[in-house]
Parts: C-alpha cells; structure tokens; sequence
C-alpha cells in the first residue's frame, strides 16, 4: 500500500474545549481504527467541559492534548467549520471529518468526498455507533466506548427530550445499551450531576 495509508490517524475535533460527545466519538472511533490494525491516537486540546463529569474523567481514557507523531492524517469529529478545528491540524491532511452540525457539508464534500459524514441529528456519537455496524466491528465494542457513546448520545440530545433528537440516536442508544448497559440510577446521577 502506498505510505499515505500506513499514516497514524489523529482522532480530534475543535481547539476550546472537549463535550462529551467530542471524548465519546474520538475514542470510540480511534478505538474502531485500531480494532481494524490501523495505528491510531486520540489528541483533544481543549479542556473539558461540565458535560464529561468527575465520574468520567475517573474512567480510563486514554488521550493527549498534543500529537506525539509528525506523519500523521487525522479524523475529525463533531465539528466541521474549519474556523474551529484543533490549531495543530493541516487541512491538506484531514481524511475524514463526522458532524452532525450542519452548513460545511459541499467544503468536506469538494475536498474528501464521501469520507464526510455530515447529517443533522441528535449526536455525533450516534455516526461514530453506525461505522462500528457498517465496518462489522459492533460485537467488538469496549465498555469504555460503548459507555462513552451512550452518554454522547444521552447528553446530546439531553435525554432524548431535544428538538434535534433523530429516531436514529434512540435506535443507537438502544443497541449499545443490550451490548453494555449503563443503569437508570447511573443516568440519572450523570444528569444531577
């Protein structure tokens, strides 16, 4: 294969600051490029918002606020205005870009073609969920992801109760719950808190 495709892939999204559904589809989809040999790293530069509480800032993630490599392609998740994409990333080097922000969608469409993955609906997460079943992977889930993509989703669409909320973010929500469930109790504590 030509050396364009042996890059490492930087999964990132925009510089200010990381939501959760930006923590859940970086890691998630790094996490799914490694399931398939590819060599991947989460890098998010922004700090976390109130979204990513302290009970998940106390889970395992793995990420770096930096990249550790030079030759690298990156992924971008929940956000496609180039204005707010991580100050590290080279434009020329960006491979795939999932939003569920709407307006850049013909800017990806002319520079990557079909690798943007720009809908309206309720979470970035839910796009990151259908690439785990379009590339055969959803078995192969972590807790860690899946529990990640299911509190993007659940915040996101703040319980399902947001104008934005598609039927597609209820069926993801629903499939990654029989894989690992998190407790109404645990749901309930994340929206106290």
């Amino acid at each position: 294969l030509p050396s364009k495709y042996m890059k490492k892939n930087i999964v990132t999204s925009g510089q200010k600051f990381t939501d959760i559904d930006v923590l859940s589809c970086a890691v998630a989809y790094s996490e799914l490029l490694l399931l398939e040999g590819k060599e991947s790293e989460v890098v998010l530069p922004g700090a976390f918002n109130a979204s990513i509480t302290q009970v998940i800032k106390d889970w395992e993630i793995l990420y770096a606020t930096k990249p550790t490599s030079d030759d690298v392609e990156y992924t971008i998740v929940d956000v496609s205005n180039p204005e707010y994409i991580a100050d590290f990333v080279t434009e020329e080097d960006i491979v795939k870009v999932f939003d569920h922000h709407v307006g850049f969608e013909n800017y990806w469409l002319q520079r990557i073609g079909d690798n943007a993955h720009i809908e309206f609906i309720g979470a970035c997460a839910t796009l990151i969920w259908e690439e785990y079943k379009k590339r055969g992977q959803a078995e192969n889930i972590s807790m860690l992801s899946g529990n990640l993509l299911s509190v993007g989703i659940l915040s996101n669409t703040l319980n399902f109760g947001a104008q934005i909320t598609h039927q597609r973010d209820a069926d993801a929500f629903r499939e990654l719950q029989a894989l690992h469930p998190l407790s109404e109790d645990w749901i309930a504590q994340y929206f106290q808190d």
